[in-house]
């Protein structure tokens, strides 16, 4: 080999590695804009509804289910919001707005590291369930790793309502969540 090739060689390697840390860093970026502090995607309306279901009875709504979280062990973070975005309000609104039949008295907020002012209701973090697409679906009333999951419901007497195990969550602990729910 020539002193000349021999000089062409580490800067093609250098040039490799520096596409390597360059698609490294868009792959990156690319994670922590999908999964990061939540944003507008993630942003309804901020009316709270009563939406009524076959199964569930009267459940609150916020364009879509929402849901409350008794916790495990596992807190629900970065990993979590991708599967249960938090419920949080739009830039400049200060208070959730309740709609019709749905106690104003009950909604508030509260601010959570990495998410910013999360919607409350009586006192719970409110959050959405990323498989339902339309008001009135409740396809998040199940336990996965971050604890047990269940829509508010508002009737005074709920359905007993059954679930499905989780997918795609991570490790699941294969439970699902029996009659469950939080009854407001």
């Amino acid at each position: 080999m020539d002193r000349s090739g021999a000089r062409k060689r580490p800067s093609l390697v250098r040039a490799g590695c520096v596409a390597i840390v360059a698609a490294a860093a868009g792959a990156l970026c690319t994670s922590v804009a999908s999964f990061g502090p939540v944003g507008a995607s993630t942003v309804h309306g901020s009316k709270f509804t009563i939406v009524k279901t076959g199964k569930f009875g009267k459940v609150l709504a916020d364009g879509d289910t929402v849901y409350t979280l008794k916790p495990s062990s596992t807190p629900c973070k970065s990993k979590c919001w991708k599967y249960w975005p938090p419920v949080v309000l739009q830039a400049g609104v200060k208070h959730p707005h309740a709609g019709d039949g749905v106690k104003a008295s009950k909604l508030g907020t509260r601010s959570v590291r990495g998410v910013g002012l999360q919607v409350t209701y009586d006192g719970h973090l409110l959050y959405w369930y990323y498989r339902d697409k339309a008001p009135g679906q409740v396809k998040g009333n199940v336990t996965d790793t971050w604890g047990k999951w269940s829509p508010v419901f508002l009737s005074k007497s709920h359905p007993q309502a059954g679930s499905t195990p989780l997918p795609h969550s991570g490790s699941t602990s294969g439970s699902t969540a029996g009659s469950g729910g939080v009854s407001f």
